[in-house]
């Protein structure tokens, strides 16, 4: 009986230290993630390129702008939010001349 105690409270020190290393791993991903995210500006419609501004006007003319930042990574682009009546929303990554941007 001792021994069988003994062996359940074995396995269970066992399971939470591997628990704590995978948590462990899983808090220094989500950091290495954070670090490479590149820095995000906020910009208003004002303040965007006139291309993306006249792509908005044209080809997005029913949708609303909730969001625009300006990614700063290599090559740079703008990350904006838009969204239509029907509460859609979708998510334009465009370079300076209003061109998708992978």
């Amino acid at each position: 009986m001792k021994k069988q105690i003994l062996v359940m409270l074995s396995a269970g020190f066992l399971a939470g230290a591997a628990l704590t290393s995978a948590n462990q791993a899983s808090a220094q991903n989500q950091e290495s993630v954070a670090q490479q995210d590149p820095e995000r500006k906020p910009v208003a419609e004002s303040s965007l390129p006139q291309t993306i501004q006249d792509l908005l006007n044209t080809e997005y003319k029913d949708w609303s702008l909730q969001s625009a930042f300006l990614v700063n990574a290599s090559p740079a682009y703008y990350e904006i939010t838009v969204a239509n009546a029907e509460g859609e929303t979708k998510l334009l990554k465009l370079n300076e001349q209003g061109q998708p941007q992978g």
